[in-house]
């Protein structure tokens, strides 16, 4: 959190809580006419409630994976160079990270092992998965309110990896297109 302007200076993509709304709005802007647009427009006075309410948050932005799951994990006899401790787990896969609320690296989490185990959102090994998360940030404020603004922040970061997806599509797109044009040099 600490670093959040040198994250931004160096081009992260800034997905703060009180940019998303604008961002959601390019999204929007980009699909053009498609199927989805009048329905994502019709929800965008929640979302920026959302945001706002986010942004209110005593915990800042900060770096998000923003595709943290397992299989971007390396960990103990999953591949971990001999020079790190047998406790320390490696993050990887950095290509989707932003500058947004710290909370919303936990949805990949919270959902691939919600979705692998067959758990439903309220099972106490979620709620255990979810406190061993918050845990670092007990001095903030209450555990309550922790999992209030978890549960907004992964709501949230729904829509952020949206529209991180869809930039990524117009950069395909883009990059295409100048592929089409040039010769390379051959």
């Amino acid at each position: 959190m600490a670093h959040v302007e040198s994250l931004l200076d160096m081009s992260l993509s800034d997905l703060r809580p009180e940019v998303l709304p604008a961002r959601f709005d390019e999204s929007i802007e980009m699909r053009g006419d498609d199927d989805s647009s009048p329905r994502l427009a019709s929800i965008r006075p929640v979302f920026v409630d959302w945001c706002r309410r986010l942004s209110e948050s005593p915990i800042g932005p900060g770096l998000d994976h923003n595709d943290l799951h397992p299989w971007n994990i390396l960990g103990i006899g999953t591949g971990v160079p001999a020079s790190a401790s047998t406790t320390t787990a490696i993050f990887y896969d950095w290509g989707d990270s932003v500058v947004a609320h710290p909370f919303g690296s936990a949805l990949g989490s919270l959902s691939r092992v919600r979705s692998m185990l067959r758990l439903d959102p309220d099972h106490r090994d979620v709620r255990r998965m979810s406190d061993a998360y918050l845990e670092v940030f007990d001095d903030l404020t209450s555990r309550h309110d922790l999992h209030e603004t978890l549960e907004l922040a992964c709501r949230v970061a729904r829509a952020a990896r949206a529209v991180v997806w869809d930039r990524s599509e117009e950069s395909i797109r883009e990059y295409l297109g100048q592929a089409a044009r040039d010769d390379f040099g051959i």
